[in-house]
Formats: structure tokens, sequence, C-alpha cells
């Protein structure tokens, strides 16, 4: 059974606990579910295969049917085969 956790973000302090809670959640390898001002989503750590394999079937998503990928920095990039192009960089 999955436990849900609601995340305060009402002071910096929490913010930050927040973050902190949802990174460690990440790195143990749990799907989280994030609101953004355009979205809501639900997020596993990449290089966790059996936390993407949780997600798929979360969504109930073709295994085939990619993810979109968030990065940090454009640094980040060339580790998942992608580049920027001339113009872009």
């Amino acid at each position: 059974m999955m436990k849900t956790t609601v995340l305060k973000l009402d002071s910096t302090t929490a913010f930050e606990r927040s973050v902190d809670t949802a990174a460690g959640a990440l790195a143990s390898g749990a799907v989280i579910g994030l609101v953004t001002d355009t979205v809501y989503g639900l997020v596993a750590n990449s290089d966790d295969d059996e936390a993407m394999r949780r997600l798929v079937a979360l969504k109930r998503r073709p295994s085939e049917k990619p993810f979109a990928l968030l990065i940090a920095r454009t640094d980040e990039m060339s580790r998942f085969g992608a580049r920027l192009t001339e113009k872009a960089d």
C-alpha cells in the first residue's frame, strides 16, 4: 500500500524541508506527485528502473511511450544522449 504525505510550502523553512523530503523519496525509489503552476505531475528518478516501472504502471501508460525528462542544467543533456543545437546554445 502506498503512503501519501502532503508537504506544506507555507514558509521558506517548510519549502526547504519539503524539497529535502521529496528528494529523499525520489532517491529511495518513490514515485511522487508534484503540483506546479501549470500541471500536476507524477515524478520518478529516471536512473531507478523499478521506480520507472511503477511510474509506467501508475500512469497506465504503454512502456514504449516516452516521458518528458526534466533536468536542472543544460550540461546534463549529454548524459541522456541529447545536445543543444548551435543556435539554441
